[in-house]
């Protein structure tokens, strides 16, 4: 009988302990996105869920096609859509750019990141970037 309050009593305290130390952390600022863009035909990111109120980024890490690589002055254009709906206007960058989108884009909800080739070409386009959801 000893044993067992002893052995109840331990595992009430393992499991006290167990809920104290453990530890929330907030999710990732932003997101790496990575497309390959086939003229100039548009691509979407996933939708993600922003939950506070600062100013959303593009930068545009860089480009490459089967001409130029990397592509120093390929332009991409990314639009910001919110619930659907384009919000927090359209940026162009080039590589090594980061730009943030206007105040549109600072509410919470759900956004999602349209991308595509801004300069007329023919050309299919890998394209790297990250996203700043929040600050």
């Amino acid at each position: 009988m000893k044993f067992a309050k002893y052995a109840c009593l331990t595992l009430i305290t393992a499991v006290v302990l167990d809920m104290a130390l453990v530890f929330a952390y907030d999710a990732p600022a932003g997101v790496g996105l990575s497309f390959t863009l086939s003229g100039n035909t548009a691509q979407y990111s996933s939708t993600k869920t922003k939950t506070d109120y600062s100013y959303q980024k593009y930068e545009n890490i860089g480009s490459h096609t089967a001409i130029s690589s990397p592509c120093t002055s390929c332009q991409i254009a990314s639009t910001m859509y919110m619930n659907g709906s384009a919000t927090g206007g359209t940026i162009i960058t080039v590589a090594g750019q980061t730009k943030k989108f206007d105040g549109n884009s600072a509410s919470p909800d759900d956004y999602k990141v349209k991308v595509k080739r801004y300069d007329a070409t023919l050309l299919s386009t890998s394209h790297t970037s990250f996203w700043t959801i929040r600050s």
